[in-house]
């Protein structure tokens, strides 16, 4: 595909979030004016020789072509943040609106869809329905786009949530949403594809990695209130904690990669661990929704563990004094009882325990004696 540079592209760490304010003004000032319309076997094929991902590490346009050939085709833009720890999507969709808006847009010519739905969390609802306005009354993009609550109807025959990006059926391109050809995505991934169609593939792919080009949303968590960064694929895990948290590396205990659902990834390996599915293979682990979250060397990690979760299955306590029970020594398996049909839905968070009795599992021997290795902390009830 020919791409016409309407403005410079952005060249600095922030692609998704260069825009200094929400409104149309400052988005066309950071990205230019909207582009003509992209033939949709063009725009795919950019898309394609972007190399670009989905949430679930997943070819982007191999989610959009079967949606092409479909009749009265859907897309969703699916902004629920499902993560507990994540504030990806309502960041993006505060500070880039008009940039997911833009990938929404695109999207939707290219499947030549019939309808377009955007679920955000509540306190953006406004602000959207206001930017899809703005759009309309300028004439900058006509296009209609249904906004709504994650979790809400889009009109009167909609179901009672959106199809989640992440937890999406395979197949939904063939029956989706009301049993029609659906592009479900997350609104990070809409707005990676109007940057796509702006600036095209080539520059999609000057950072990055070969496999994994581009740049990615992080929640970053665990010193300080949670804050999202743009970061790079390919990024040493030790560089992005040195300027995300301002911290030594050598400070850290242990970070959580992935979420409530996520993987332990020890101190010691921050320095040769990268963010990219390739490095992150051998320790379990992936990027997962976009979080990491750090564990101190003064903060207990079997607490931290007992705490994601209750926060994932709303059981406090079961799991970890299931941990409790199991043998540090004996690391590579999981206790019997830690099964899928339990009550506290251990089945969904089986890599978390596994990755807490790895990196965690002395301390089990250390609070049965009423110590932690965590300097200043004690076990309590929780862990």
């Amino acid at each position: 595909m020919t791409t016409t540079h309407f403005a410079t592209a952005p060249t600095g760490p922030n692609r998704l979030l260069a825009a200094a304010t929400p409104d149309l003004d400052a988005h066309q000032r950071s990205y230019g004016p909207r582009p003509p319309v992209t033939e949709p076997s063009a725009f795919i094929a950019a898309v394609a020789a972007a190399g670009l991902r989905d949430a679930n590490g997943f070819p982007v346009h191999r989610t959009i072509s079967p949606v092409a050939g479909g009749r009265r085709a859907v897309v969703v833009a699916d902004g629920g943040e499902s993560e507990p720890y994540s504030r990806n999507s309502s960041v993006l969709l505060g500070r880039s609106p008009h940039l997911v808006l833009d990938g929404l847009s695109a999207a939707t010519a290219a499947v030549k869809a019939r309808e377009c739905h955007l679920y955000a969390p509540p306190p953006l609802v406004e602000l959207l329905r206001e930017a899809v306005l703005e759009r309309r009354a300028s004439g900058y993009d006509c296009r209609p786009i249904a906004v709504s609550t994650a979790g809400q109807t889009a009109s009167t025959d909609a179901p009672a949530a959106a199809p989640r990006a992440r937890d999406r059926v395979v197949g939904s391109s063939s029956v989706g949403l009301r049993k029609r050809p659906t592009l479900i995505q997350s609104p990070e991934t809409f707005a990676q594809l109007a940057l796509i169609e702006r600036f095209g593939a080539e520059w999609f792919r000057a950072v990055g990695t070969a496999d994994e080009p581009g740049t990615t949303l992080l929640t970053l968590s665990g010193e300080h209130e949670p804050t999202v960064a743009e970061v790079e694929f390919g990024t040493r895990l030790a560089d992005l904690i040195d300027a995300g948290y301002h911290t030594d590396p050598a400070r850290i205990r242990a970070v959580l990669l992935g979420g409530c659902h996520g993987t332990w990834i020890p101190g010691s390996m921050l320095t040769s661990a990268t963010l990219s599915s390739a490095a992150l293979r051998p320790l379990n682990a992936d990027i997962g929704p976009g979080v990491l979250k750090v564990l101190g060397r003064g903060e207990c990690g079997l607490r931290a563990t007992a705490d994601i979760t209750a926060l994932a299955t709303r059981t406090p306590g079961r799991c970890c004094r299931r941990l409790e029970a199991a043998d540090p020594r004996q690391t590579s398996s999981l206790p019997g009882d830690l099964a899928p049909a339990t009550a506290c839905d251990c089945g969904r968070i089986t890599r978390l325990l596994r990755s807490a009795l790895d990196t965690f599992g002395e301390d089990l021997l250390l609070h049965r004696r009423g110590t932690c290795e965590a300097r200043g902390n004690l076990p309590d009830s929780r862990a």
